[in-house]
């Protein structure tokens, strides 16, 4: 149990680490060097867990937006029904 808990961490470092570090190549500015970028991937994926419940998180957040900015638009029959009108209003601001 605990060797396959050990196999998946370290497998998802590594795809982690590579993800992350194929990305800061296309993303860096010039002149920055390899070691660098090298060494901020491989912390990039040793936490590798919390950066996949962020990029969980900002989807659910970008999904709200877009649904209350739809509702918005729509007018007050799309509201979330589960919430009053008056909370939610200046509680989210679209992302685009």
């Amino acid at each position: 149990m605990l060797g396959m808990l050990v196999t998946i961490y370290f497998s998802g470092w590594v795809v982690a680490t590579t993800v992350v570090f194929v990305a800061g190549n296309r993303l860096c500015e010039p002149g920055l060097p390899v070691s660098y970028r090298f060494a901020l991937s491989v912390v990039a994926g040793s936490i590798w867990p919390l950066l996949l419940i962020g990029a969980v998180e900002y989807t659910s957040v970008a999904m709200y937006s877009s649904a209350e900015q739809l509702a918005s638009v729509k007018g007050p029959a799309f509201r979330f029904h589960d919430m009053d009108a008056e909370q939610t209003d200046g509680d989210v601001v679209p992302i685009r």
